[in-house]
C-alpha cells in the first residue's frame, strides 16, 4: 500500500545519512509522497526528493533514475 510518508520517517532516514562517516555527494530520498513538513524537513537537509506518488518497482525503477538524472 502506498502512503504519505512523514516527518519522524523523513528524519530517522537524515539522521542515518548524516551519522555515516563519509556523507554522500547527493542524498535522494524516493518516496511515494511526503506531506508538507516532511518535505520541508529534507529539503532543509538538502535532499533531492522524488516522489512519483507511487511505490516505486523494477519495472519503473529506470523512470525513478531518469527523474534523478533530470
Amino acid at each position: 500500500m502506498d502512503r504519505t510518508v512523514d516527518r519522524p520517517i523523513v528524519e530517522q532516514e537524515v539522521n542515518r545519512i548524516n551519522s555515516l562517516k563519509k556523507l554522500p555527494y547527493l542524498k535522494v530520498l524516493v518516496v511515494p509522497s511526503l506531506n508538507d513538513q516532511a518535505r520541508e524537513t529534507a529539503k532543509s537537509e538538502r535532499f533531492l526528493l522524488i516522489e512519483p506518488n507511487k511505490k516505486v518497482t523494477d519495472e519503473d525503477l529506470d523512470n525513478a533514475c531518469i527523474k534523478i538524472k533530470e
